[in-house]
């Protein structure tokens, strides 16, 4: 059972905004980028399924730990996922230039 106090409910909201964009750019970009982008998605909710599983993490006060890594997991998702993007976008743009400097 997930908890559903306002912390969580507003995380649960950060990651479905995160889940669409991702989803979105799995539909619109490449098919190498496709595969980075699906395995830094399975690796996220495997980790979030592995944290919120353990029952023993939401006993004596223990959820709000549980919300901080969860937190910190979707900071570092979403950090991986800007610079990742960043860095593609970079490579494809001077690849299109072909060394005119157009």
């Amino acid at each position: 059972m997930l908890p559903t106090d306002a912390e969580f409910s507003l995380l649960y909201f950060l990651y479905a905004l995160l889940f669409i964009w991702i989803f979105y750019k799995i539909v619109k970009v490449s098919r190498t980028d496709r595969f980075r982008l699906s395995v830094i998605f399975m690796v996220c909710v495997s980790l979030n399924v592995i944290l919120y599983s353990d029952p023993d993490n939401f006993k004596e006060g223990k959820s709000l730990v549980v919300l901080l890594y969860s937190s910190i997991l979707f900071f570092v998702t979403l950090l991986i996922l800007l610079v990742s993007t960043i860095l593609f976008n970079r490579k494809t743009k001077n690849h299109h230039n072909n060394g005119l400097g157009i």
